[in-house]
């Protein structure tokens, strides 16, 4: 049985998907478990203000939030790179015609 091996730039892309989506649950589940402790149960009494926010709402949702757009930012600009899309990405034509740039069209 013949084994292929797998584009490096697949392998890459998964890589980087499974981060991504590793971060999102982390974020998704402390949001909803902070938020569920500290936001419900407490007959509507009312919640200390830090920044205009309820304390639950900044510590629950806005520091999360913040630090996962620098994380986000910090991954896409150190760990994210280009890579070379190899022979199909030289030959590709974004106008759609079939000859590259630079070459004469006989319309014969």
């Amino acid at each position: 049985m013949p084994t292929t091996q797998e584009d490096p730039l697949v392998r890459s892309s998964r890589r980087e998907a499974v981060i991504v989506t590793a971060m999102f649950l982390a974020a998704m589940a402390y949001t909803l478990t902070y938020c569920g402790i500290h936001g419900y149960g407490d007959d509507a009494a009312i919640h200390p203000l830090v920044f205009g926010f309820p304390n639950w709402i900044f510590y629950g949702v806005v520091i999360p939030w913040g630090v996962c757009t620098m994380m986000s930012v910090v991954y896409a600009l150190v760990f994210i790179t280009d890579d070379p899309l190899g022979e199909a990405a030289e030959n590709w034509n974004p106008d759609g015609s079939d000859s590259l740039p630079g070459q004469e069209q006989s319309h014969a």
